[in-house]
């Protein structure tokens, strides 16, 4: 269970309150089993309640009482009116010219990559933050809505004919290459340690762990730091340090893997939302916008570093019990 899937499942309930598993499920394209499972976890973390088979966010974790169902942005955090206006319109366009090259809506990345792009050749100055796969505007890009309802005074002054040709000129690529794109560009400075991130789940899945014990050190170096009070960077050094000193038969061993690349999924995800609330707090700032709404993100951090930390321990356990496991002593305390 991805932590990115678990946000999303609660980003779902929370601008959707009184919601049933199987419209969860449908709409976070999650099967009913893993939405289910999501469910139970973020009842006995009290997040959430259940009330007649419908879901809702926890009185506690509100805002302000009831999440208004018109807040789309990630974390439900602010941003001005004016940007969001502008947003649903290049939603809207974007998406008009996309259907006219391709013959297909847009993906969240391809649409995320396009406005990015969008904004800084027209210089329209929005609000754009770096999360998991690159930058992003903070509103949800949701396909299955219609985003021709905007205010057009707002966006009297865009291009549309720019617009148009950028659509165009990036109608060829797919999801992955219009990330990457954006990566190399070094508009955020993270494409090394993306790509180096990459590589080094996917030489694992192939058990190649020299490229591992060789690059580790690299990735260490390049990741953005923050404020960490969990430790969570010197956390996931170690834990690396300890993987790359099992016997080679351990590191196989596919429940060690298994633990290893979860923890590394959400060692990137803390990364993503410290980033996001890195970028976001310069746009209150030089906006004059009040920046309590900006601590919603805490919610998902802290559910993530819960689930980092049972990780880390899950790791160590199991470290015990294979060094342990002739030890009469060891095996006495274990009964």
């Amino acid at each position: 269970m991805g932590a990115e899937k678990v946000v999303e499942v609660l980003n779902y309930i929370r601008y959707h309150p009184e919601v049933g598993l199987e419209e969860i499920a449908e709409k976070t394209n999650t099967t009913k089993g893993t939405t289910s499972k999501i469910l139970m976890d973020l009842l006995e973390n009290k997040i959430i309640v259940l009330n007649d088979k419908k879901y809702s966010l926890a009185p506690n974790f509100c805002n302000k009482g009831q999440v208004p169902q018109n807040q789309d942005t990630y974390f439900n955090v602010d941003i001005l009116e004016e940007h969001k206006q502008t947003i649903y319109y290049l939603f809207n366009t974007i998406e008009k010219y996309w259907l006219k090259y391709t013959d297909s809506r847009p993906t969240k990345t391809q649409m995320y990559k396009l406005i990015v792009e969008v904004n800084k050749k027209l210089n329209l100055g929005l609000p754009v933050v770096w999360y998991k796969f690159g930058q992003v505007v903070p509103i949800v890009f949701n396909q299955e809505r219609d985003y021709s309802d905007y205010n057009k005074t707002a966006v009297m002054k865009i291009d549309e004919l720019k617009v148009n040709e950028i659509v165009n000129q990036n109608q060829r690529f797919t999801s992955n290459e219009m990330r990457d794109n954006q990566y190399k560009s070094g508009d955020d400075g993270l494409y090394k340690v993306y790509q180096t991130k990459r590589e080094m789940e996917k030489r694992l899945m192939n058990n190649d762990f020299k490229y591992l014990e060789a690059n580790f050190n690299i990735y260490f170096e390049k990741v953005p730091y923050f404020r960490d009070e969990n430790k969570t960077i010197d956390k996931f050094y170690e834990l690396t340090q300890n993987y790359n000193q099992l016997d080679l038969k351990l590191q196989k061993d596919s429940e060690y893997k298994t633990i290893y690349l979860k923890a590394f999924e959400l060692f990137w995800g803390l990364i993503a939302i410290n980033n996001f609330k890195s970028d976001l707090w310069q746009y209150y700032t030089i906006n004059n916008i009040k920046k309590e709404r900006i601590d919603n993100c805490d919610l998902d951090l802290i559910k993530i570093k819960d689930e980092f930390n049972d990780i880390i321990d899950m790791f160590y356990t199991k470290i015990m019990k294979e060094k342990y496991k002739d030890d009469p002593v060891y095996k006495k305390m274990m009964e």
